[in-house]
């Protein structure tokens, strides 16, 4: 009825397995930092960068269907910054994802969190973009 257990002692990992384990940790921890320091991946982050650009998108979408020719342009703007750094963000994650050594990995990693900061800044800068109407200077004849 029930299931006989073996009573075969297990043997203990052989001493090679367990440093070659321990240097896989190693490894792991230096390639991805962002894992180590409970950071987001870089994965995570370029699609932030993605989100930035839907949201600069949207805000674009709103100003033409409103006819607001200063504000598209505005925002138009902004999504053309965007889109460069969503290029430069899917770079410096290719190039993370390959370290060649531990500097040049922290060197692209803060490359990409600069970036995604940079995104948040613009997809803000595209929320608060205001009608060219309001910051035209209106001349008045005399």
């Amino acid at each position: 009825m029930g299931q006989e257990m073996s009573t075969v002692p297990l043997s203990p990992r052989p001493r090679f397995a367990r440093s070659a384990l321990w240097a896989a940790c190693l490894v792991g921890l230096v390639a991805a930092p962002a894992a180590a320091k409970n950071q987001p991946t870089a994965t995570a982050l370029v699609r932030e960068v993605e989100q930035s650009a839907l949201s600069v998108r949207m805000e674009l979408r709103a100003a033409r269907e409103a006819n607001d020719t200063g504000r598209a342009r505005c925002v138009s703007e902004k999504l053309s910054q965007v889109h460069a750094q969503l290029r430069t963000a899917r770079t410096q994650a290719d190039l993370l994802i390959q370290p060649t050594d531990v500097a040049r990995a922290r060197r692209h990693r803060y490359l990409l969190e600069a970036v995604h900061e940079n995104s948040r800044d613009l997809a803000h800068a595209a929320r608060r973009c205001d009608s060219g109407r309001s910051q035209a200077v209106r001349v008045v004849r005399r």
